[in-house]
């Protein structure tokens, strides 16, 4: 095993491989699906090296060590390619907790965000205030909780808070999860164009991850859609809808193969009881 797709091995049994089978020295590099058009796009490569078996140490954008693993383990999609190294090749050790530790809170830390996805699927969403219940937690004071319960206004979506608030799209979406199961804001209204924008990232997610919003964005601004505007009324007729399925699968089948494209695109199509035939079956 030196390569392959997360969608077909979660990192945990990858982990297990290379740690108590093999026993393997060099590095395990991780990156995200993205669409071709994003090239030029600053992709967030996760590195995890092992000396004997032993994960040794972990990179992740501006996160190492424990951390970097723990995040990792949120990829439920994704390239994965295993490297053998010599042992001075390797970085400084930056981790010191063993692999049993590692996967046990990587799981936990995966469950954890499975429930925020499901709660939240998608961020271009609005939230609107409801009066919480004596048993909902306290939101700390200068928590990203409390920061965007101040946004929940019916009206601001809250893909729209990340630069002004500063907040990475893992974190918001913990925090708007954190607020609606606890009752202090529920999802507004949406349009048409959201609950399609919810029906695709939710049935693609399997196969594409969290990328798979990026793929409908990308397949709407095809349609000269703006993502952005979503929460806006357009219309939206039956070949238009067609027609952003047809992006998605041809967009993914550049990353995933066309076969496991033209199978999502139909499961979207079925889920949005869209006639469709797929190219790539």
């Amino acid at each position: 095993m030196t390569e392959g797709l997360l969608q077909d091995i979660h990192l945990n049994e990858i982990i297990q491989l290379l740690s108590f089978i093999d026993r393997k020295t060099g590095d395990l590099e991780l990156t995200p699906l993205f669409p071709v058009t994003m090239g030029g796009t600053l992709m967030p490569v996760g590195h995890i090296y092992f000396l004997d078996g032993k994960i040794h140490a972990a990179f992740l954008m501006e996160r190492t060590g424990e951390s970097a693993v723990e995040n990792l383990f949120l990829w439920d999609a994704g390239k994965f390619v295993f490297r053998p190294l010599q042992s001075h090749e390797l970085p400084q050790q930056n981790i010191q907790a063993d692999e049993n530790q590692l996967i046990f809170r990587g799981i936990e830390r995966w469950e954890k965000w499975k429930v925020s996805r499901e709660i939240a699927p998608i961020l271009r969403i609005a939230l609107q205030k409801v009066q919480p219940s004596l048993l909902s937690p306290p939101l700390e004071q200068y928590s990203p909780e409390l920061r965007i319960y101040d946004y929940c206004d019916g009206k601001t979506l809250m893909y729209d808070l990340i630069h002004p608030l500063k907040i990475g799209g893992l974190r918001l979406r913990e925090a708007v999860a954190f607020l609606i199961a606890n009752g202090y804001a529920s999802i507004a209204p949406m349009n048409l164009t959201q609950k399609l924008v919810n029906i695709i990232v939710t049935t693609a997610y399997p196969m594409l991850g969290a990328s798979a919003e990026i793929f409908c964005d990308d397949a709407l601004r095809a349609v000269k859609i703006s993502p952005e505007q979503i929460s806006r009324p357009t219309p939206l007729t039956a070949p238009v809808i067609t027609q952003i399925i047809r992006e998605i699968e041809e967009q993914s089948s550049l990353v995933i193969g066309r076969q496991r494209a033209a199978i999502t695109a139909k499961k979207i199509a079925d889920a949005l009881e869209i006639a469709y035939i797929p190219r790539g079956l």
